[in-house]
C-alpha cells in the first residue's frame, strides 16, 4: 500500500475510533467496547455469504452483536460486539456506505 492511502486509512481509523467513542457514551453505553474491521469488497462478500446466507453482493457494513454469555476473562470492559467496513467502498463512494 502506498504510504499516502496508508497515512489516509490511519486517519479514518482515527475519526472512527473517535465517532465510535462519542456514540457510546451519547447512548449511555459504559465501560464497553467494541471492534471495527476494514475489509475488501471482496472479503466482505464472503463474509456476508458465509453468516447472513445471502447473495454475495457488495455490501458496505456488517454487524454482529456478542452472543449473550460469550467468556472474556481477559476483559474488564463488555464486549459489544464487532463491525465490519468496505474499506473499497469507503475509499470510493463514502457517502453509499449502508
Amino acid at each position: 500500500m502506498q504510504r499516502s492511502a496508508r497515512r489516509v486509512e490511519e486517519r479514518a481509523e482515527r475519526r472512527l475510533k473517535h465517532v465510535a467513542r462519542a456514540a457510546l457514551k451519547r447512548l449511555g453505553v459504559k465501560d464497553s467496547t467494541l471492534d471495527v474491521f476494514f475489509l475488501s469488497s471482496r472479503e466482505m462478500s464472503g463474509l456476508k455469504k458465509r453468516f447472513l446466507r445471502k447473495k454475495a453482493e457488495n455490501v458496505g457494513v456488517l454487524a454482529f452483536p456478542e452472543p449473550k454469555g460469550f467468556p472474556h476473562p481477559d476483559q474488564s470492559r463488555k464486549f459489544l460486539g464487532e463491525i465490519y467496513l468496505n474499506r473499497n467502498l469507503l475509499r470510493n463512494e463514502p457517502g453509499k456506505i449502508s
